[in-house]
């Protein structure tokens, strides 16, 4: 719906008195009906086999779906909070750039902050062991110096401040997700809730069963009786051999 209700170039746009120019188009809704059908495209043509493909990636839907956005009356608004949510979503972005340098330390997933604090510890086993054979081979590790609580304590005062600065920027990141998420909430009046999803079983475009999920008791209608399903049912990929698909 955001693709349809966005301007995109026409290529070659012709006049009705022949001159080519540069023209966008769009759509919008005037007016909602009682009752909203959405189809996906879930197949595509692949090249290299030259055969229809079913498209197995997950598809995330909402429960309730408010539709204002969508409303041609809305759409200067739409187009403003659009913007300013890209530019959001640029801020957040860069912050967790920032974030992930934490996170995967030299480019590995191995946060700094647990480094450090197995670092701390390590040191002070060796400040508690009283064991001869674990303390020597530890000292000539340490630069000259510093013994091993002067340097725990450095890296003890170190992790602190690389917490302050993690927990500074995912609250930064929770604050961009919030006005992202919350945008739209002064338009929540054409509202639409899921009545019933009909999924495709099977890994073949051109073969397969359709099974509906439809929140009520004794709806169904098949060529086998109807099942209790839950949620997670539509979460599953589909299989031959499973009453689920995207």
């Amino acid at each position: 719906l955001e693709y349809d209700t966005t301007p995109n170039e026409v290529d070659g746009y012709t006049t009705a008195a022949g001159e080519k120019i540069k023209a966008k188009k769009c759509t919008w809704f005037t007016e909602l009906p009682p009752l909203l059908i959405f189809q996906l495209r879930r197949v595509d043509f692949d090249r290299n086999t030259q055969q229809l493909r079913k498209i197995m990636l997950a598809f995330q839907f909402p429960d309730v779906l408010y539709m204002d956005r969508y409303l041609a009356k809305n759409a200067h608004t739409t187009m403003q909070k659009r913007k300013t949510v890209r530019c959001h979503k640029q801020q957040r972005k860069q912050i967790e750039d920032e974030y992930t340098k934490f996170t995967h330390f030299d480019g590995d997933p191995m946060p700094l902050n647990r480094i450090l604090s197995k670092t701390i510890s390590f040191l002070d086993k060796q400040l508690d062991s009283s064991s001869s054979v674990c303390r020597p081979s530890v000292l000539p590790m340490l630069p000259q110096g510093h013994a091993p609580s002067a340097l725990a304590d450095s890296i003890l005062k170190f992790h602190q401040d690389v917490d302050k600065q993690m927990q500074a920027l995912s609250n930064q990141i929770s604050h961009y997700t919030s006005l992202i998420e919350d945008i739209y909430n002064d338009q929540l009046e054409e509202e639409y809730s899921v009545h019933s999803v009909l999924v495709h079983s099977g890994t073949h475009a051109t073969s397969g069963h359709y099974w509906a999920f439809i929140p009520c008791e004794s709806c169904g209608y098949s060529e086998e009786p109807a099942t209790e399903s839950s949620d997670m049912d539509l979460d599953e990929p589909g299989t031959d051999q499973s009453p689920r698909g995207p």
